[in-house]
């Protein structure tokens, strides 16, 4: 949360459908910085130039699906490159199936690769993770791990479930204890919208 507020662009991940990565992604657009508007990316809409900073969803990087997926759109990642904040899903489990898809399958460079700052992997327990799809809503879903690049250098693990944070994971302790100020304070009354949110978000700071 810290790291999205602070215009991070980050992917959730999880192998089968189900295990909860737009409800992740989703949850994290609250956050994503208030200077920056809210555009969805299409096959179809991906030469337009934004003259602010945005965040840009893709709803998914697949080679099937609905027409709204993005494969092989190295466009999309281009964004990037242009200060945006870039955010989606994917069916992956592991950085080596990350790597895999967007560069043998998207054709990304290291730069474009390394530009996604955060890759959250996702798990669920109570559940068959080898299913094609996770049909039940009663599993516990949680982080499993994860991986960190500043943009510079290689993505490396800073969160594990049973490690908790790494000793060197990225961290501004004043800003983390602002984004748990707002939590706790919205546990019992959250807000009903992601504007709500992003609204109460910034006037905590």
């Amino acid at each position: 949360m810290s790291h999205v507020s602070s215009g991070a662009s980050y992917v959730a991940g999880a192998g089968p459908g189900g295990v909860g990565k737009t409800s992740t992604m989703r949850a994290l657009l609250s956050f994503i910085p208030t200077t920056h508007r809210l555009e969805v990316a299409v096959p179809d809409n991906l030469d337009r130039a934004f003259d602010s900073p945005h965040g840009i969803i893709c709803h998914e990087v697949s080679n099937h699906g609905p027409d709204r997926y993005l494969w092989d759109d190295k466009a999309y990642f281009r964004y990037a490159d242009s200060g945006h904040l870039l955010t989606s899903t994917m069916h992956i489990n592991t950085m080596d199936e990350a790597r895999d898809q967007l560069m043998n399958g998207c054709k990304l460079s290291e730069e474009q690769f390394r530009g996604v700052n955060l890759f959250l992997f996702i798990g669920i327990e109570g559940e068959d993770m080898t299913a094609g799809r996770i049909r039940g809503s009663q599993g516990l879903r949680y982080l499993t791990h994860v991986m960190y690049s500043d943009g510079s250098s290689a993505h490396r693990k800073v969160y594990t479930r049973e490690g908790g944070l790494s000793a060197d994971a990225p961290r501004d302790a004043a800003h983390e204890a602002a984004c748990r100020r707002f939590l706790e304070s919205h546990l019992e009354n959250p807000p009903d919208s992601i504007a709500a949110a992003r609204e109460a978000f910034l006037s905590a700071f």
